[in-house]
């Protein structure tokens, strides 16, 4: 639901091309195929992890190790991408780490919602984006 909510909000932004992934496998794929300027990831995607640099699906340990595993894991993937956070859960400890591991942007939803928005109108008025969400 937050991913169709997404794409509605992003598809009024001017020159963005917009892609989808509903887990961690999809957005590999998508990682392999395009470049991409921006990318929205859900610290709380399905429950996946990373070992030896590929998608594994073994370990179903905490939500949040796999958020900043996730987090590492794309930025390893597309280190030019700007990454974006969405939490569920807002607290500054979460919000360092995030940043530490080089994303750009963490954003509480749904309250932060529309700084999103605001945030990426302002990165599409400068170029044509693609944005992975």
């Amino acid at each position: 639901m937050l991913r169709e909510r997404l794409e509605e909000l992003l598809s009024v932004i001017p020159d963005t091309q917009i892609e989808s992934a509903a887990d961690v496998e999809a957005i590999s794929k998508r990682l392999r195929d395009k470049r991409f300027d921006v990318i929205i990831l859900d610290i709380s995607m399905p429950a996946k992890t990373f070992a030896n640099n590929e998608c594994n699906t073994r370990d179903e340990s905490n939500r949040w190790r796999r958020g900043l595993e996730l987090i590492r894991w794309t930025k390893q993937r597309a280190p030019g991408a700007m990454v974006i956070i969405l939490l569920d859960v807002d607290h500054p400890r979460y919000r360092t780490e995030i940043w530490r591991l080089g994303a750009a942007y963490a954003f509480d939803t749904p309250r932060e919602l529309d700084q999103l928005t605001s945030v990426l109108s302002e990165i599409g008025r400068h170029s044509d984006t693609a944005v992975g969400i």
